[in-house]
């Protein structure tokens, strides 16, 4: 009995000592060592002795995506020798391609040596050979203008089962990108084989001129595996009977592999601007039209009635954000009041198109003949490249003074012999009295009490406006008083991002974040493009750097240096008192609802 003791003994320490002694040993390895993008590969890590935790799986997940992960344990002792080991099983997905590392991979106080995996490009499958999922791309045009729509079509062709998939969408800091209507799905045949197509559609905007190059679109999925489909065990009593489902079921036992295909990448060269493009406003389009409707739209018009002018330009082509303001900058014997502009975007399989919808209120302030200008829109057609302009028409006012007033008549003098008094029935005739004879109430008697009605009916009208004009100061004035500080905040934070922007030779960014910065700095009285805040600065090299800056907005990118704009322009003038009235010259994108008079 002591005997058999000793030897349990002996044994037990034997086996904590193999243990002691291989812990704290990982070994790797993979199934396969070159594998092609989209494909799996299997990573095994094993652990002598005991371990404490699970694998630290962080590394690996800048490169790879883990889809799976198994776990094992064994023990056993030969010739009186104990081993022991556990097993990780991880399934790796690639995420690009190339000669990628596998990192050490820590398990406890012990880690794995690295590996090297070599992934090929994913293959570009064409329809007709022979392939199963085939993904293909198509553009309206390869050579676009800045800032105009291309279109571009990506089919993928599948004469598999998708169990899951996902397609990869156009993206690039030089791109905007807007996704058109709901994906197409519909049968085709290539070269006899037929295929499910998926079809879907993007509008795509660019935003720098030169070649622009588009990653090729990929495709990420699972299709059944029929090399590894498992048995159904139904099928021996049933068959494959349609009937029962069993179709239906060996499908669902079927097991998926992971695939990846790709497509043909492609390129753009983007066209700048023309030179012979006019207009503030650079509008690339299929088609673009402008509409307008007065109310009234007949009548007489007084001084004082307001005249409101509902606009409609809708372009085909282009974004909402991308149509301009069309209000006039002043008008000449009116008072301009502009609500704020709605602005839509209707994104079919044919394309954007966007529409800009604003009313307008005119209201005279003198009377006689006003004329309210034509509004011009230029823009640059895409189909026939050529400039083009849409118009509506000035229309020309008879104003009258404001109800309760009277022009200033001279009547014509009248020969005596020419008066021809009107023949008297004896009903209305009464001798004649002397005018000097009739009582001053009486004189005024014939005009009745409807002079004392208008003079009340002016009186309480102006009493309306001027309690509505002190209101309106009022409420400015305590509207200004909070909005200070935040317009102050705004403008320190937009006149660091306008020194960034031309730190970094960016000149859209520099134009935009200028503009905000002027703004937020006269808020009351916002400059509306780089022109009209030219116009305030008395410096001409500030001037000169401005005019540059607006070229450069349209010029190829990395052409302009804005270093010479910054240094000139540390800082805004302060308001004058005559800034104010000081129109501007560019239409603003978004104009705001700011009263404007002429005299």
């Amino acid at each position: 009995m002591k005997t058999s003791r000793l030897h349990f003994v002996s044994l037990l320490l034997a086996l904590l000592a193999t243990t002691v002694a291989a812990a704290g040993s990982v070994d790797a390895w993979l199934d396969r060592t070159q594998i092609a993008e989209g494909e799996t590969v299997q990573l095994t890590l094993e652990a002598q002795g005991q371990l404490n935790g699970d694998p630290d799986t962080a590394p690996l997940l800048q490169d790879f995506d883990i889809l799976g992960q198994s776990t094992g344990r064994r023990m056993s002792i030969v010739n009186g020798q104990a081993d022991s080991r556990t097993t990780w099983t991880l399934v790796l997905r690639p995420k690009h391609g190339g000669t990628l590392t596998i990192p050490a991979v820590r398990v406890g106080s012990a880690q794995s040596s690295p590996l090297s995996l070599q992934v090929s490009a994913a293959p570009v499958a064409q329809a007709g050979s022979d392939a199963d999922i085939v993904v293909e791309s198509e553009l309206s045009t390869n050579t676009p203008y800045l800032q105009g729509q291309v279109l571009y079509t990506v089919r993928l062709l599948h004469a598999v089962p998708l169990k899951s998939g996902q397609l990869s969408e156009p993206a690039s800091e030089q791109l905007l990108v807007q996704r058109l209507g709901d994906d197409r799905e519909y049968a085709t045949t290539r070269n006899g084989r037929r295929y499910q197509v998926i079809e879907r559609r993007y509008a795509l905007f660019p935003q720098a001129s030169g070649t622009l190059e588009l990653a090729a679109p990929v495709f990420d999925g699972e299709v059944p595996d029929t090399s590894r489909r498992r048995a159904n065990p139904m099928s021996k009593f049933f068959g494959n009977d349609a009937f029962l489902g069993m179709d239906r079921l060996n499908e669902l036992m079927a097991t998926t592999r992971q695939v990846r295909v790709r497509g043909e990448p492609a390129s753009l060269e983007v066209r700048a601007r023309p030179d012979a493009a006019q207009g503030a406003q650079w509008l690339p389009a299929t088609q673009l039209e402008l509409h307008g409707s007065w109310v009234p739209d007949g009548g007489a018009v007084h001084v004082g009635e307001p005249l409101t002018l509902q606009l409609d330009l809708q372009a085909a082509g282009l974004t909402g954000g991308q149509l301009p303001g069309v209000v006039p900058e002043s008008v000449d014997g009116f008072d301009v009041y502009p609500d704020q502009a709605q602005r839509s975007t209707d994104a079919q399989a044919g394309g954007v198109s966007g529409r800009l919808q604003q009313k307008i209120a005119f209201i005279p302030r003198r009377a006689g003949k006003l004329v309210v200008p034509a509004i011009d829109v230029y823009w640059w057609d895409t189909g026939a490249d050529q400039q083009r302009h849409a118009t509506l028409p000035e229309r020309v006012l008879q104003v009258l003074p404001a109800a309760g007033q009277t022009a200033p008549v001279t009547p014509a003098a009248v020969p005596a012999q020419q008066a021809t008094p009107l023949p008297a029935t004896p009903a209305a005739t009464t001798p004649a009295v002397p005018e000097a004879a009739v009582p001053a109430a009486a004189r005024i008697a014939p005009h009745g009490w409807w002079p004392w009605v208008s003079a009340a009916l002016a009186a309480g009208w102006l009493l309306t406006l001027a309690f509505w004009w002190w209101r309106n100061r009022r409420s400015r004035s305590a509207a200004r008083g909070v909005q200070g500080h935040d317009q102050s905040g705004n403008a320190a934070r937009a006149r660091r991002q306008f020194l960034a922007a031309c730190k970094a030779n960016d000149a859209v960014s520099a134009r935009r974040t200028l503009l905000e910065w002027a703004a937020a700095h006269w808020p009351q009285d916002p400059p509306r493009g780089l022109q009209s805040l030219a116009q305030r600065m008395q410096d001409p090299v500030v001037q000169e750097a401005l005019d540059v800056l607006d070229r450069a907005v349209y010029a190829p990118a990395g052409s302009w240096d804005g270093a010479v704009l910054a240094r000139c322009l540390p800082q805004l003038p302060k308001q004058s008192s005559g800034s104010a009235g000081r129109a501007a010259v560019l239409a603003p994108l978004y104009p705001e609802s700011p009263r404007r008079s002429s005299a």
